[in-house]
């Protein structure tokens, strides 16, 4: 019991993996450089500035002495706010923006869907040995 105790407590550390796998589908129809109000040229810092500068503004727990609309408003506003960081700040996610806006990505979406056919996509040998089994 006493050695249960002394035991070092194991604490799970947050991954890459982890951060992949929670990572949330963005609406690439959405103007996310204007939302942050910066260029399209922008660099890490000037994007998280902005963020932060905007954060603040729209913040819910700054603005309760609004009326409720003027609140939904900012909680939404703060949400969009929020998610246009989260994908300008992820070197690849903003990569696909980016080819997304200038109008490249057609041709990558298809090749990434016929990538994942492929993968489920069984072997000739795999198929015959199938049709043996039968």
């Amino acid at each position: 019991m006493l050695s249960s105790l002394l035991r070092p407590i194991r604490r799970p550390h947050f991954t890459r993996a982890f951060a992949a796998k929670t990572r949330r589908n963005f609406d690439f129809s959405k103007q996310y450089y204007e939302v942050l109000g910066v260029e399209e040229e922008a660099t890490p810092i000037q994007i998280r500035k902005a963020y932060f500068n905007l954060a603040k503004q729209y913040h819910p727990d700054l603005n309760v002495h609004k009326s409720e609309k003027d609140q939904a408003l900012s909680q939404s506003k703060f949400q969009e706010v929020g998610e246009a960081y989260e994908l300008l700040m992820d070197e690849n996610m903003k990569k696909q923006y980016d080819r997304h806006l200038r109008g490249e990505d057609e041709d990558f979406l298809k090749d990434e869907e016929n990538a994942e056919k492929r993968k489920h996509r069984k072997s000739k040998e795999e198929v015959e040995e199938d049709f043996k089994r039968r």
